[in-house]
């Protein structure tokens, strides 16, 4: 049975506070005192209740972070840039998924306040219209979100959604293509409205105002497929598919390889978000990415500067940290000669 630190105090003939005070590097205990309560605690193979510690402080050494999905690679790149900032500073993650859930989501942020996290950073979910249990986190401790929501005052790091749908249009109708397809996230998600507005922009000032067909699959990777059969079923088939992201493009990978279809010669595919797998398809997908690690270890900077700087709330009149896209040229798409 493991002895607790009174009882450690006690063989090292001190008091409960020098030994606490050894345990956290004070520097006001001799060195004779650090070397024996050291040397006592190897030898007894103790290790101190570091949340108790950090407790009597009102505060741990956890960051708190809510994602929106686990399973999205997405998500999972961004929190390893956070890992790259937070670990150096001795910092640990307290991570929770939301299942893009508000009850979820106010749930997560509750439970993260009463382990007194340092700080959170969050993807909040962009379908709920209702983010009251957000307005009250930035007066309680340093707050930081990926993608802006309406009414909170935080720190926010923001991708150009509208600017990555124009790409993926402007891309695929310089390769020839006129009859283009979507594969669209939620509607009532923020992020996923505007990378359709950026998009059918750009198509139908090309098109001269053709509405594009476009298709609104679940997060069900079934579902998902099934979407993507019907939209390659359409008469006339559509020559190209651009896809809200990178696991949709694969979902219509899928249902091409059902329909015998050959990726680009039959259809043409552009993804977003270049996840590990989008360069292993056969073909390897031509994508639009951002540097989404570098998205998550700008957004865990600025919680250290908001704890460095004693300020919990973004600055009067900052806007959020606005990351652009690029497009990677792989070989889903290609060329259509025109007669």
């Amino acid at each position: 049975m493991s002895l607790n630190m009174t009882e450690i105090a006690d063989l090292c003939g001190v008091c409960r506070q020098t030994v606490s005070a050894v345990l956290n590097g004070k520097k006001w205990v001799s060195a004779a005192t650090r070397e024996n309560v050291l040397r006592v605690v190897e030898e007894q193979g103790f290790h101190p209740n570091r949340l108790a510690l950090q407790l009597q402080n009102q505060t741990t050494n956890m960051i708190g972070v809510v994602i929106r999905d686990l399973c999205n690679p997405f998500y999972m790149q961004m929190v390893q840039g956070i890992c790259d900032v937070v670990q150096p500073a001795g910092l640990h993650l307290l991570l929770v998924d939301s299942h893009d859930d508000r009850t979820e989501e106010a749930s997560a942020v509750s439970t993260m306040l009463s382990y007194r996290v340092r700080g959170i950073i969050m993807a909040p979910i962009q379908i709920a219209d209702d983010h009251r249990h957000l307005m009250s986190v930035s007066k309680q401790t340093s707050f930081v979100t990926i993608g802006e929501v309406p009414g909170i005052n935080s720190a926010c790091v923001n991708i150009d959604d509208e600017l990555a749908g124009a790409l993926s249009a402007k891309y695929m109708l310089s390769h020839g293509h006129r009859h283009i397809g979507y594969m669209s996230g939620p509607s009532t998600q923020t992020h996923s409205s505007r990378r359709l507005a950026g998009f059918a922009r750009v198509y139908q000032r090309a098109t001269g105002g053709c509405e594009p067909l476009v298709k609104y699959p679940g997060t069900d990777s079934d579902e998902q497929v099934g979407m993507a059969l019907e939209l390659l079923k359409a008469t006339p088939r559509p020559t190209g598919v651009v896809c809200y992201n990178d696991l949709l493009a694969i979902s219509v990978y899928r249902a091409a390889q059902i329909l015998k279809l050959r990726i680009p010669d039959d259809v043409s595919v552009i993804g977003c978000d270049d996840i590990m797998a989008s360069g292993l398809l056969g073909p390897p997908l031509t994508t639009v990415v951002w540097p989404v690690r570098q998205i998550g270890r700008c957004a865990a900077e600025m919680l250290l500067a908001q704890q460095s700087s004693g300020r919990h709330s973004k600055k009067k009149n900052e806007g959020p940290v606005l990351f652009k896209p690029t497009i990677i040229e792989r070989e889903s798409v290609i060329k259509l000669v025109t007669q």
